[in-house]
């Protein structure tokens, strides 16, 4: 579904088809809510179906510098969330760098340390750290989640036009039922427990679909000794 379709399953739902002053809302402001709503949709589906919105980046570390911009040195333009950054050396199991918290950095040792990374951590929103301070280069992995691009056109998805979530393609009436949600929070006249129940039954139908096994796997996770290959 493009944006415009989008809008008007909302106006269908919501038994209003024209603007305001007729209607609740200018498709603007309708535009501005299926933005919202399709990052909500973003954070209920990650949990089951995290494939679907991972990228990946490898990125090097430099002597003695500590801090690293996500955008300009990792070099990830549509970042959201990281998901594990690992060790990346060519013929070597690869190693996973513990996350820590600012509170815990007293454990990963003395201020100023050098040598060869085994955790890392949030500087700030934009900015990592790690710990140790790399003494060297070292080439690393990042799994993280990306940021679905805001729509900005109804029917075009010609760069650099969006008009397409990127979300699955089951999943965008969901951005419609979550729209009423707030559309209700201003009107107060919709159903809103028949809209909540269209919105739960379609989410559980697409999360059990796309979070089905898609091939062999192993339940089984590693000891922290098989991770670290200790």
């Amino acid at each position: 579904m493009k944006r415009g379709e989008i809008r008007t399953q909302i106006r269908t739902l919501a038994d209003e088809l024209t603007e305001r002053p007729e209607g609740l809302f200018l498709n603007t402001e309708l535009d501005a809510l299926i933005n919202v709503s399709q990052q909500n949709v973003e954070l209920a589906l990650i949990e089951y179906i995290p494939w679907y919105f991972r990228g990946t980046k490898t990125f090097s570390t430099s002597a003695n510098k500590e801090t690293y911009d996500i955008e300009s040195e990792v070099g990830i333009a549509d970042f959201f969330l990281f998901s594990d950054i690992f060790r990346n050396t060519t013929g070597k199991k690869p190693t996973p760098l513990r996350f820590i918290e600012p509170d815990d950095q007293w454990q990963y040792g003395s201020v100023g340390g050098k040598g060869e990374p085994d955790a890392w951590g949030f500087e700030d929103k934009d900015t990592i750290f790690f710990r140790k301070i790399p003494n060297g280069v070292y080439s690393y992995k990042a799994y993280y989640f990306k940021k679905i691009p805001a729509l900005d056109h109804d029917t075009s998805d010609v760069s650099p036009n969006v008009a397409t979530p990127h979300l699955p393609e089951s999943a965008h009436p969901l951005i419609a039922l979550d729209v009423l949600r707030q559309w209700d929070i201003r009107s107060g006249e919709l159903e809103t427990s028949k809209i909540e129940d269209m919105y739960q039954d379609l989410f559980f139908d697409v999360a059990y679909n796309l979070s089905a096994p898609q091939g062999k796997t192993s339940r089984r996770r590693p000891n922290i000794r098989e991770y670290l290959g200790k």
